[in-house]
């Protein structure tokens, strides 16, 4: 198993300028190398605001490697993995690889990986964070704000060194292992309840279940649940619609519904 005290660090400094280094290590390297040349390409390419080439060889080497990296018996890989496959909300992939990606996902949901993304500094940061919000969009009849839930106390021993976020987020897992517990056992009964639906047959639960958030949501009302549901409904149907087309848009689009494939990879 990977040392992930260290690992998370090693990926903040390549990813400054390690990209053209990870391309070659995704296209030529050995499968371990490949998997964490993936980690550090896709932390690259977030972290300079850059936008992925969808069709380039080492775009699709990256999710090849990633989706390996999913299999792995090392939970943080898996995590870490899992939440490069996710982070770019312009990508598909999530969708192309649902079945493969969820499970994943949730297994390894209570992880403490921090990994800074550009010094950015905030929720990105925290993988279980990252991992959390993108099982809200993908599973479930309601929607979990796991931020909320997870943090609403503050983790009750100091840790010995405050300026060790990793340190820190052992305490949180420790003292909401129930909380934590409970969210993993209802994302995990609801996936084998629908685990054998389609992506497309899972997406149109999903954007149903945001459209009746959004419906009974006072207009003009800008609450977490609101936002939650136009972030999920944005991501399911592959383009931003607005307030006022909701209805009419998914009316004329229900029937022939393939999944957020229009103008995107």
């Amino acid at each position: 198993m990977a040392d992930w005290t260290l690992r998370p660090r090693l990926l903040e400094v390549l990813s400054a300028n390690g990209r053209d280094f990870a391309k070659k290590k995704l296209l030529n390297g050995n499968e371990s190398e490949k998997i964490y040349a993936a980690l550090v390409y896709e932390l690259s390419v977030s972290c300079a605001g850059d936008e992925f080439d969808y069709d380039s060889a080492e775009f699709k080497a990256m999710v090849e490697a990633l989706l390996r990296a999913l299999k792995s018996e090392d939970k943080n890989l898996r995590a870490a993995a899992g939440a490069a496959l996710v982070y770019d909300e312009e990508s598909t992939v999530f969708f192309e690889h649902l079945h493969e990606i969820v499970p994943a996902l949730i297994s390894s949901f209570d992880t403490d990986l921090i990994i800074d993304r550009c010094q950015r500094a905030g929720p990105v940061d925290v993988v279980l964070i990252v991992i959390g919000m993108n099982l809200e969009a993908f599973v479930g009849d309601r929607f979990i704000n796991v931020e909320k839930e997870v943090f609403s106390r503050p983790a009750e021993a100091k840790v010995d060194d405050p300026r060790d976020p990793q340190a820190y987020m052992r305490k949180v897992l420790s003292d909401n292992r129930s909380t934590i517990d409970k969210l993993r056992a209802e994302w995990e009964t609801w996936w084998k309840q629908h685990s054998h639906l389609s992506a497309v047959e899972i997406g149109v639960l999903m954007i149903e279940r945001s459209l009746g958030v959004l419906a009974a949501v006072p207009s003009g009302r800008n609450d977490w649940d609101a936002m939650t549901a136009d972030w999920c409904l944005q991501k399911w149907a592959g383009e931003y619609i607005f307030t006022r087309d909701r209805l009419n848009w998914w009316d004329k689009n229900k029937a022939t519904y393939k999944g957020p494939i229009k103008g995107r990879r």
